[in-house]
């Protein structure tokens, strides 16, 4: 009977007592080739330049679409701001013929109501004015006779017919009168009215 001898690369027997195998190290990978990392950089920053330049085309593009929005809501909100200027004109002007409306037909109203009010009108006139001798009180047609039967005798002498006088009366002396007409109530709330509206914001365009 023949032996073959163990082959060198068949497995191997550890005898008892030996040592373990040592595991094999890490694999050393070879050096870089000249001018390798700086192809490797050069490729890093072409990426990155690339990718800033995609970001920036498209934040352009956004850019360009908001400006354009702009550029047309801009005619938009002109028009907005003078249809709101327009419309708090006509308001105010409503406003103040109705000011108008309510305060003649208030003073009107109280003059026809109270007919007894006018004596004590033309009385406070009177005493007012430095003259009473050569004195005029102007009255309108209806309110004569009543004014004639409610005034002292030394008074109802100067009564005079004025037909261009709606309500109230005017006291007139050489030098010097006091009108308490209707028409001079309504001047005065005229005179009043307009230096209301000339005090809004949006009659002359200034303000918010």
């Amino acid at each position: 009977m023949s032996f073959r001898p163990l082959s060198p690369e068949g497995p191997r027997f550890r005898g008892l007592g030996a040592p373990e195998p040592e595991a094999p190290g890490p694999r050393e990978l070879p050096p870089p080739e000249p001018g390798q990392i700086e192809d490797l950089e050069a490729q890093l920053q072409q990426a990155r330049e690339a990718g800033a330049e995609e970001v920036r085309s498209e934040l352009g593009a956004e850019l360009d679409q908001l400006r354009d929005a702009m550029a047309s809501l801009g005619p938009i909100l002109d028009e907005l701001a003078g249809l709101r200027r327009r419309t708090l004109i006509d308001l105010a002007g409503d406003i103040a013929d109705i000011v108008r409306l309510f305060a003649h037909r208030v003073v009107a109203d109280a003059l026809a109501m109270h007919p007894e009010a006018l004596p004590g009108m033309v009385r406070d006139a009177v005493s007012k004015l430095p003259e009473s001798e050569e004195i005029t009180i102007a009255v309108a047609p209806q309110s004569a006779e009543a004014l004639s039967r409610a005034l002292e005798p030394r008074l109802r002498d100067h009564i005079v017919v004025d037909p261009e006088i709606t309500g109230g009366a005017i006291v007139r002396t050489r030098y010097a009168s006091l009108d308490t007409t209707l028409q001079t109530a309504e001047q005065g709330l005229e005179s009043a009215l307009q230096e209301w509206l000339s005090e809004q914001w949006w009659v002359d365009g200034e303000g918010p």
